[in-house]
């Protein structure tokens, strides 16, 4: 069993979270903060953001080329802070109070605008490095991964314009007939969905092409939508009967050759010669199918049965090798056949080629995260083995966690997209599993399932607002993706721009979004939240902490039924805050540090909230500096 974010130490009094009234027993100090995204900063912010009493921390250096600057010491001395100023969770077979926030990447291969396979290659690897650095933090630790940067489909919601536009396709099918292409379109408009534009992949050459939704006159007064999806199924037919083009002009020239011989009329001195010109056609003609059937194959294998494949194969061999066009002639009615029911999608939206491709990329993350927790000393050196073993990392138990992220406007952004990239990564690590380490498959499965995994981010998801969303539809896009996820960020905004402001501070549904969590009982203790308030810090220059504990209401100094930050307003009240063990959501208030600091306090306000370092005042009880 993988380990419990649950506070299990010997030391326990009344105001343990573990004696707290059961509404808050399992919310008490797991909402953590996250660093700079400066590596020097970031590192600072180790020391600094736990003396006030935050209890998880986020490394979040999100540039690629500063993640990587950072040497695989200073993970090391993030995993020795995090125990000398939280909790040394290694003693007691914890997880790391620090999770990762891996750099940005594309983890589909999709490299300006194209797929490059030697690019997704590269970031393989690049992931599988971090991975290694990322177990240094200490067991369990959450590394987190944007899922994708591919632009996603775009929907709007609106009731009165989708029924106006059922409306028109209804009359129109009424006088040209019906489509099975618009039977999607239907469902989507009766729910009010409105497909507007989609990026597509053309397979054969990895280039992205956007799909504009459009409406389309087919005469005076008649008109219908024609969805991206339409227009997508649309170009498949026509770009295979223009890949199909030469081998049937070919075919063409051999059906036309074949009736001069078959003439009567035809002179018998130019007979051999029209055999000749048979064979030479004959050959182009195979060359002209090998062609398109290895660019169509290449780009949509399970468009074509091994039966195809091989006849394919097998007629082009016999061309080649043949002495006259009768000995191939057979094979001809074949292969005509599979290029008339072949129906390969050489576009394809940029999730469904994207998907196999990201899964690919998170599953040998997994991979490389089971490798080197189970058996360090197999994959890497002896230094580094050490390494992962003095943190904590006695085996898979305790192996990084890959937590997949949703983006915005991306690509997997929303709930049922990212729950089928976490299933296929899991299946295809799982499989790894099997077929690599000999496991069996429950076993596999279930390893998959904990090392892999979701993180929710509950600003991403709210800017669903500016096309029409309200804001129950997008707490419900976690209905499917609850079970899976094992992380969560928590920022606000007002649902048009990324504004990462604190909680409260926009209209993000963040209650009822934790609420879809608690159902599936995602919440601490088993996963943790980290608030992303960058970038009301960047902006306002304060400290997000008050606006976070005024929004979870959160107890202003530790004692059950004691004022709370919030007022009287019930807000959020409970989620990741407790009210025991001096606890005001961010966990110990008053933790040692703060004592070698300041002295004992008489508020017991945490520093982030009063005392500046080197101004505190004495208390007029104690005579100890006052927080």
């Amino acid at each position: 069993m993988p380990t419990m974010y649950g506070q299990a130490g010997s030391y326990m009094t009344a105001m343990d979270p573990n004696k707290a009234p059961s509404n808050i027993q399992w919310a008490n100090a797991y909402l953590g903060a996250s660093t700079s995204l400066e590596p020097g900063k970031a590192m600072k912010d180790l020391l600094s953001l736990p003396a006030s009493g935050i209890e998880n921390v986020e490394l979040s250096v999100i540039d690629p080329q500063k993640f990587e600057v950072i040497p695989r010491e200073m993970f090391a001395e993030a995993r020795r802070l995090g125990k000398l100023l939280i909790r040394d969770f290694t003693k007691d077979g914890r997880p790391t109070p620090i999770s990762i926030h891996a750099p940005m990447m594309e983890a589909t291969g999709f490299s300006e605008n194209k797929f490059d396979e030697n690019q997704w290659r590269a970031t393989q690897q690049h992931l599988n490095s971090i991975v290694e650095k990322a177990a240094l933090v200490g067991p369990n630790v959450p590394l987190n991964i944007h899922a994708s940067q591919l632009p996603a489909d775009q929907t709007f919601y609106n009731t009165q314009k989708a029924g106006e536009m059922l409306r028109e396709l209804e009359t129109y099918e009424k006088n040209v007939g019906e489509k099975d292409a618009h039977k999607e379109l239907k469902e989507s408009l009766l729910k009010g969905i409105i497909p507007q534009a989609m990026i597509a992949v053309d397979t054969v050459s990895g280039q992205l092409i956007p799909i504009q939704g459009e409406f389309r006159e087919t005469a005076p007064g008649l008109r219908h939508f024609w969805s991206p999806k339409e227009k997508l199924e649309n170009y498949n037919l026509t770009q295979w009967d223009e890949m199909k083009r030469k081998p049937l002009d070919y075919l063409a020239e051999i059906r036309r050759t074949e009736q001069l011989i078959a003439d009567k009329n035809t002179p018998s001195e130019q007979l051999p010669l029209l055999e000749d010109r048979k064979r030479a056609y004959s050959k182009d003609f195979m060359s002209a199918v090998t062609t398109t059937f290895d660019h169509a194959y290449r780009a949509n294998p399970e468009a074509f049965s091994p039966e195809m494949r091989d006849i394919v194969t097998q007629s082009y061999k016999k061309v080649q090798q043949a002495e006259s066009y009768e000995a191939m002639t057979p094979d001809l009615a074949k292969i005509t056949h599979v290029l008339a029911v072949a129906k390969p999608k050489l576009f394809k939206s940029a999730e469904e080629f994207a998907l196999p491709k990201a899964a690919e990329t998170f599953a040998s993350a997994a991979m490389r995260s089971y490798d080197i927790s189970s058996h360090p000393e197999k994959f890497l050196n002896k230094e580094d083995a050490k390494g992962i073993r003095d943190a904590g990392i006695m085996g898979v138990e305790q192996a990084p966690i890959i937590t997949i992220e949703n983006e915005t406007d991306k690509a997997f952004a929303r709930g049922d997209s990212l729950k089928s990239l976490v299933d296929a990564s899991r299946k295809m690590f799982a499989d790894r599993l099997v077929s690599d380490k000999n496991l069996k498959p429950d076993a596999a499965k279930k390893i998959a399932e904990d090392i892999i995994g979701a993180t929710w981010d509950v600003g991403h998801i709210n800017l669903m607002r500016r096309y029409g969303y309200n804001e129950d539809q997008i707490a419900a896009e976690l209905k499917n993706l609850a079970k899976d996820v094992k992380h969560v960020h928590i920022h606000d905004n007002f649902g048009s721009f990324d504004a990462h402001l604190a909680p409260g501070m926009g209209n993000v549904p963040i209650t009822k979004i934790l609420d879809q969590l608690k159902k599936d009982g995602k919440i601490p203790p088993n996963i943790r939240g980290i608030v992303e308030a960058g970038g009301y810090v960047m902006n306002f220059g304060e400290n997000p902490t008050i606006k976070t504990m005024q929004y979870f209401n959160a107890p202003a100094y530790g004692f059950q039924g004691s004022p709370t930050w919030g007022g009287e307003s019930p807000m959020a009240g409970g989620y990741f805050m407790g009210s025991s063990a001096y606890s005001a959501g961010y966990g110990l208030m008053l933790p040692p540090i703060h004592y070698s600091e300041y002295g004992a306090g008489f508020t017991g306000l945490p520093p982030s909230l009063a005392a500046v370092p080197g101004t505190a005042q004495r208390s007029q009880f104690a005579g100890t500096p006052n927080a």
